[in-house]
């Protein structure tokens, strides 16, 4: 596993990401702050707070379906 900076090309993979379960409000606003943490990290306002959204990719030796994490571990 790579532990990196997330970057703009990630926006699209943190907005699919796949919080589980069924849906309920608080899901909901799970799934909207982290679809969000690209716009998060890189909000000019608040560039002295250095903000950062931390990803890992996953080992590309597992295929996709017996993977043991998801592609993105997110850390807040």
């Amino acid at each position: 596993m790579i532990l990196r900076d997330a970057t703009a090309d990630d926006a699209v993979a943190l907005a699919a990401f796949d919080v589980g379960g069924p849906p309920t409000a608080w899901l909901d606003e799970v799934t909207e702050i982290v679809s969000g943490l690209i716009s998060w990290q890189h909000d000019h306002e608040h560039q002295q707070l250095d903000r950062r959204v931390i990803v890992a990719d996953a080992d590309e030796a597992y295929p996709a379906d017996d993977r043991p994490y998801a592609r993105f571990t997110l850390r807040l």
